[in-house]
């Protein structure tokens, strides 16, 4: 009875659950290290501790940040966008930061919405990416210190000294770092500063030494012209000297407001002609001014000086620059061809011309395969 009991209205035995094997704990995923670009960005003491930079690279791959900071009341906020820019010489940088720069040619970029901001970072990336060559040129100076440039100077770097006597009021001699205490620039490689004057017009681009013929001594004060967006790349920068030196750029056609050796540095670096000294002539109450007052007077203002003064003016006017070409030589090729341009033998010269015609082939077949795949 009890068997039959417990066989049909016994409690049944329940079976066990079967328990789910615990999942393994998760790795979160290694958090990716700051670029050295990224770390000094974030060293700029007036940028938010939230601020969270957008990063990109241009067409010749130089490293960008755009930061969006929020300003106003909490009724009208507005957007103001940041341009950070690396470039290589951070250590002489005053500051010890990196200073940011206006978005867009010298303006505040301000937007009344936080997505109208992020789509127009969306757009300056695209045109960094694509239509560089269209940039506004933006400069700012690194001194190197007296008697280490050797320390600090890198190929390819746009350099500049301070002008000697009577000639340090009209601004700066300038020219292309090739390395190894060599430099190209515009120059007669006059040995004072009358010779120098006088053989004028027979400047053209030439390779010298940094000592004498770029700095008289080794502790004269050499400054670096930086490119906050740069252009072209190093190897584009110094070939393009070397191109400049071999056809003798500017022989027999010097002139000092529309082709001299600053032009030369821009030209080199950029693509586009610009003297940067013409801050300096075309300030309040000097060159342009004192020649108008020479010729008209002190008090004299017509339709005469007007038009002489819009002449001045335009003779420093930036010219145009052509398109961007990602890069043209390699190092090996550019040693090679300073070591022949210091050469005076015309044979050496000779192979000198015709190892710049076999690159120029090269890069104008590639040029052309870019095209067609894109």
């Amino acid at each position: 009875m009890n068997w039959f009991f417990n066989r049909f209205f016994g409690r049944r035995q329940e079976e066990p659950i079967p328990q789910e094997e615990p999942s393994p704990a998760r790795t979160p995923p290694p958090e990716r290290e700051m670029t050295e670009f990224e770390r000094w960005v974030k060293l700029d003491p007036s940028l938010p501790a939230d601020a969270e930079p957008r990063y990109g690279k241009t067409e010749i791959e130089q490293e960008c940040a755009f930061v969006i900071l929020p300003s106003g009341s909490v009724d009208s906020v507005q957007y103001t966008i940041r341009l950070y820019m690396d470039e290589n010489h951070k250590n002489l940088c005053p500051d010890g930061y990196q200073r940011w720069i206006a978005c867009c040619r010298d303006k505040d970029c301000v937007f009344p919405t936080r997505e109208k901001a992020e789509a127009h970072i969306s757009r300056r990336l695209r045109s960094l990416k694509k239509e560089l060559q269209n940039e506004q040129i933006r400069t700012a100076i690194r001194v190197v210190p007296k008697g280490r440039h050797l320390e600090f100077l890198k190929l390819s770097d746009h350099i500049r000294v301070k002008l000697h006597g009577f000639s340090a009021k009209f601004g700066y001699h300038e020219g292309i770092y090739v390395g190894n205490e060599r430099v190209i620039h515009v120059s007669g490689h006059d040995s004072n500063s009358i010779e120098a004057y006088i053989s004028k017009k027979e400047s053209c681009a030439r390779l010298g030494h940094l000592v004498p013929h770029f700095i008289f001594k080794d502790d004269d004060e050499i400054e670096i012209l930086v490119y906050r967006i740069q252009f072209r790349t190093i190897e584009h920068i110094i070939f393009s000297a070397i191109d400049y030196a071999i056809t003798e750029y500017g022989k027999g056609e010097y002139h000092f407001f529309c082709q001299n050796c600053q032009h030369f540095g821009c030209l080199c670096s950029t693509n586009k002609t610009r003297m940067e000294d013409k801050k300096i002539f075309l300030s309040t109450s000097t060159f342009v001014d004192n020649v108008v007052r020479r010729i008209f007077g002190e008090t004299v203002q017509n339709k005469t000086t007007s038009k002489l003064r819009k002449w001045l003016y335009e003779l420093f006017e930036t010219g145009e620059g052509g398109e961007t070409r990602r890069i043209i030589g390699k190092m090996a090729e550019i040693e090679k061809l300073l070591d022949l341009l210091e050469e005076k033998d015309p044979e050496k010269r000779q192979e000198l011309i015709e190892t710049m015609i076999e690159i120029r082939e090269r890069e104008n077949h590639a040029d052309e395969e870019r095209d067609r795949v894109n």
